[in-house]
């Protein structure tokens, strides 16, 4: 029965990682995960303020250095939007010579291209991602 139990736990683990790092719909999940966390996250703090306020001096100080220990809520769907355009609309080489940067749906692209053709048919292939409500295009032509 042990031999199922951990047979059973290990396929259970590698479904989980499998759903998480699907290439098409893992991003997409990784931030809807993140979101949930985050909310989860916000409404601790919430609720700890409100109670706090309650309490006297010394507990409020306490719960404070709790919540102080929290980790802040993330951007989830900008990273998931980041990784996005990393994966399907840049390829390899461009990936690791630009810096792609996403605030509230807004991309920054920064770093070097191989000449100012690229400059435009990079902004229209980032432009025309799902969600992407602006490109500011902050790369220049490499010199050979």
């Amino acid at each position: 029965m042990q031999i199922v139990t951990k047979r059973l736990r290990w396929m259970a683990i590698g479904a989980t990682v499998s759903w998480f790092f699907d290439p098409l719909r893992g991003p997409e999940r990784r931030a809807r995960v993140a979101d949930a966390a985050s909310r989860s996250i916000t409404t601790v703090r919430a609720v700890a303020a409100r109670v706090g306020a309650q309490l006297p001096p010394r507990a409020r100080a306490r719960v404070a250095a709790v919540v102080a220990k929290l980790p802040q809520p993330t951007r989830a769907r900008d990273h998931a939007l980041r990784e996005r355009i990393q994966h399907e609309v840049l390829d390899p080489d461009e990936a690791a010579r630009l810096l792609i940067d996403v605030h509230e749906r807004r991309v920054t692209v920064r770093g070097a291209v191989a000449d100012a053709d690229e400059v435009v048919d990079l902004t229209d292939r980032i432009q025309v991602v799902p969600d992407v409500l602006s490109v500011e295009c902050r790369v220049y032509p490499e010199h050979h």
